[in-house]
């Protein structure tokens, strides 16, 4: 028994360093988006950080009520979007389609696209990417929140995955999840990695609550 102590200790030892940093990039990555953390819950990637908001959404979702993603919105949040608001939910996830690279470089098509995908479905909650991960883009997510919202959209959920550490500027709160005018194009949601763009160690995510929502409830 004496033998494998100090295997054990040094693996203590090993361990120590590794999470230490870890939670200091968490607090360094969102000091880089955000000046404070109440609104704020950690998550280990944004996949993670996307099915705590689709788990709430599923218990709200009845009988054919439509969530909206992207075409080109990360394979992983469409499968725990389908999972939660169409398996447990027994709603329906349409994809708004947004075509190739040019298409997602023209903001008024991406709001146009999304504004009458969610009139003719009259959808519920909606996904917005704030950067695609393919094609490359960064998406107008203001303006098709204020879409969404005037279509009937009860929550908006922004994926930024690909946000946090690349978008130059970026202050969450101020830009994304409030808006002050007679326009509501708040987004309720908004999650990002920090392993990606903020140079984090994998394990930092975190999603964002917007502080004026009922979503913070």
């Amino acid at each position: 028994a004496a033998a494998r102590r100090p295997g054990r200790g040094r693996a203590r030892r090993r361990a120590t360093p590794r999470r230490a940093p870890r939670r200091m990039c968490w607090y360094n990555g969102i000091s880089q988006v955000h000046g404070a953390l109440s609104d704020v819950e950690a998550r280990a990637n944004a996949t993670l950080a996307a099915a705590a908001v689709a788990s709430r959404w599923a218990s709200r979702v009845g009988p054919g009520d439509v969530t909206l993603c992207a075409s080109s919105t990360y394979g992983g949040v469409k499968s725990v979007l389908r999972h939660y608001c169409e398996r447990l939910g027994g709603g329906r996830l349409v994809e708004v389609q947004l075509g190739g690279v040019e298409a997602h470089l023209d903001s008024a098509a991406v709001v146009a696209a999304y504004a009458a995908a969610a009139q003719k479905h009259r959808a519920r909650f909606a996904v917005v990417d704030h950067v695609v991960r393919q094609p490359s883009a960064l998406l107008p997510v203001r303006e098709v929140a204020a879409a969404c919202r005037a279509a009937g959209v009860e929550e908006v959920m922004v994926d930024g995955a690909h946000s946090a550490g690349n978008v130059p500027g970026l202050r969450v709160e101020e830009q994304l999840l409030g808006c002050g005018g007679e326009v509501d194009c708040r987004g309720d949601y908004w999650f990002s990695n920090l392993h990606k763009w903020a140079c984090a160690p994998r394990g930092c995510a975190f999603v964002h609550v917007a502080r004026d929502g009922g979503a913070h409830a």
